[in-house]
């Protein structure tokens, strides 16, 4: 199966439901005023969030009046045409270079940090990288237990330590161990934690503070927010906050083919200029992929 093929797939539900609403009333015979209420109220239904939505409308309006477009089929294909450029703003980092790279997971707890860190370093394995697994969710021995079995699936080496120990530690010295063994790829799976804990918030910002102080020249570092497609406009609050404790490079966003709605991608990119890197199309350990805004805006629509 096709990378497009994978995201058309994942997006059954998401199809099914926003998109399926999007092309009903792209077929309906209503006054321009209807539409466009119309169009906001599928929007801010759908997790796009009423600032994204507001900014959305008003801007294709204004596009669709100036080029004089009408008829279902003509303000369709502008639409699509509108979202692909909405969606191409910003550029997910690849992860690679001449150097060492430290990929750092964040987010609260049930949104797949450790499915998605053991996901990522088996794909990183089987392309011929170099991975080191660290286990900074210390908190919870279940969270280090479940990454040992990815560790081993992956046929990739674990660093951790005893529960309660501390997460900087075990960042410290995986990077240090990463860095005697020539690894080309750390991927850290800290903690979840609420992002409005500020305690919980500040050891964060301590984590990414040892990582920092620990690179050297040609290394690449790489914060990551991953994201419950299922926790609606939750999402988006949480990246938000997470964005402002420690500037993020990207997000993952899991369990796409879970959600009816889906449209917390939107204002991850319209609002916080936050790239998607990759997406949760289903269970297998091969449905964390690439994402591709042509096609995620386009499997809206099949």
């Amino acid at each position: 199966m096709t990378l497009t093929e994978k995201i058309g797939a994942g997006m059954a539900r998401t199809r099914a439901g926003l998109g399926s609403r999007l092309a009903f009333l792209f077929r309906s015979r209503k006054t321009e005023k209807e539409f466009y209420d119309e169009l906001e109220e599928i929007l801010v239904t759908s997790d796009v969030g009423v600032t994204v939505t507001r900014s959305i409308v008003d801007s294709f309006r204004e596009l669709a009046g100036r080029q004089a477009i009408t008829g279902g089929e003509a303000l369709q294909s502008a639409f699509v045409a509108f979202l692909e450029q909405l969606v191409s703003r910003v550029v997910a980092p690849e992860i690679g270079g001449p150097g060492m790279s430290v990929l750092m997971l964040l987010g609260v707890n049930g949104s797949g940090k450790t499915t998605t860190a053991g996901k990522l370093a088996r794909s990183a394995a089987e392309s011929g990288r170099s991975v080191l697994l660290a286990a900074a969710d210390t908190f919870r021995a279940a969270a280090a237990d479940q990454l040992a079995e990815w560790s081993t699936r992956a046929g990739v080496p674990l660093v951790r330590q005893q529960a309660g120990a501390d997460p900087g530690a075990v960042v410290y010295d995986a990077l240090d161990a990463a860095r005697a063994r020539k690894h080309d790829l750390v991927i850290v799976d800290t903690a979840g934690r609420f992002h409005n804990r500020e305690n919980l918030v500040r050891e964060l910002q301590k984590i990414d503070k040892i990582v920092r102080s620990k690179l050297a020249e040609g290394d690449r570092y790489y914060r990551m927010i991953v994201l419950d497609a299922t926790a609606g406009t939750n999402a988006f609050t949480q990246a938000r906050s997470f964005h402002e404790a420690v500037p993020l490079d990207a997000a993952i966003v899991t369990k796409l083919d879970s959600s009816a709605r889906g449209g917390v991608i939107l204002p991850l990119i319209a609002d916080l200029g936050l790239p998607v890197f990759r997406i949760g199309v289903g269970e297998g350990v091969d449905d964390l992929v690439p994402f591709e805004g042509t096609a995620w805006v386009h499997s809206l629509f099949e």
